[in-house]
């Protein structure tokens, strides 16, 4: 599998529409369906619901999300981490901050650095076995 599938399946998502997917990214509509059953096939469960002429995520097909985070170098002293953890968190309470990422549609949430370690743990485990389970290699 290569990273266009992955492109193929955004834009059919994102257009609700197969052939509106497939404008999209300079394919017919027959190729699109086709390149999103294949990655269906290979991770083994439904990305899409098709409706007629209409398709949707399933929550195997909207599962990513996207985040951010902010990392020290290791060995960085704890103090100067909480120093930063605090800096980070007031920055996101500002209130231009805020409502800048709530009329984007985003939430914030600032985390202890424990926190963040247990989750960027738990995302990598999660893929590693998407990967794995979907044999996705880089071509």
């Amino acid at each position: 599998m290569d990273l266009s599938s992955l492109e193929i399946l955004i834009a059919a998502i994102e257009e609700k529409s197969l052939s509106h997917g497939a404008e999209r990214v300079h394919l017919v509509p027959s190729a699109v369906s086709k390149r999103i059953s294949e990655l269906e096939r290979r991770l083994g469960t439904t990305l899409l619901r098709r409706h007629g002429r209409c398709v949707e995520a399933t929550p195997a097909g909207s599962a990513a999300d996207v985040w951010y985070a902010v990392f020290a170098s290791g060995g960085t002293p704890p103090e100067v981490v909480s120093r930063l953890n605090l800096a980070v968190k007031r920055a996101t309470e500002a209130p231009i901050f805020r409502s800048r990422v709530e009329s984007e549609g985003l939430v914030t949430a600032v985390g202890t650095p424990d926190e963040l370690t247990r989750y960027v743990r738990s995302e990598e485990a999660r893929w590693r076995k998407v990967i794995a389970e979907g044999r996705i290699t880089i071509d």
